[in-house]
């Protein structure tokens, strides 16, 4: 059984156990599908716990209209968990849906659309060469110069009351 206090938006065809998960797919699998681009979002004011939005951030062309959706439906202390491709990878521009880039200090001044924020830079170890990438000492020093050291940002965003 799903709880419907905890969404897992953009699923694709990563369905997550206990979360109601959303697609724009209908062939998918999921439990609703819904378009995120639409607003309002379908959900009650402070009535979600939990957001999950893997790789989806970046394919949505309002993003700050997105993160206040978000606001509104978190309860208070609610998190959204989710990652991006770090602007400064091959990641974020191979994908023709991309409609906006983040960079890890895309995330850093969400305290004046009512969040706490953690972050971090990850990488996705997908092939040897990635893989040995990850070994480069001082990447999150270089990457400030250098393409391709980071796949992708990781972030959490907590509602504050």
């Amino acid at each position: 059984m799903t709880d419907s206090n905890k969404l897992n938006l953009g699923c694709g065809t990563k369905i997550l156990s206990g979360f109601v998960n959303v697609d724009l797919r209908s062939d998918v699998g999921a439990d609703m599908v819904f378009d995120l681009r639409n607003f309002p979002w379908p959900w009650r004011d402070n009535s979600v716990n939990e957001i999950c939005m893997n790789h989806i951030l970046e394919h949505l062309p309002e993003t700050e209209t997105t993160i206040k959706e978000i606001r509104r439906i978190l309860k208070p202390d609610g998190v959204l968990r989710g990652r991006v491709p770090f602007a400064m990878s091959e990641a974020a521009f191979t994908e023709p849906t991309h409609v906006r880039y983040f960079h890890w200090r895309s995330f850093t001044d969400m305290e004046q659309w009512g969040f706490k924020t953690s972050v971090r830079l990850i990488c996705e170890n997908v092939s040897l060469k990635k893989h040995l990438r990850c070994l480069i000492p001082f990447r999150s020093f270089l990457s400030n110069w250098l393409w391709n050291m980071f796949d992708a940002v990781e972030f959490q965003l907590v509602k504050i009351k």
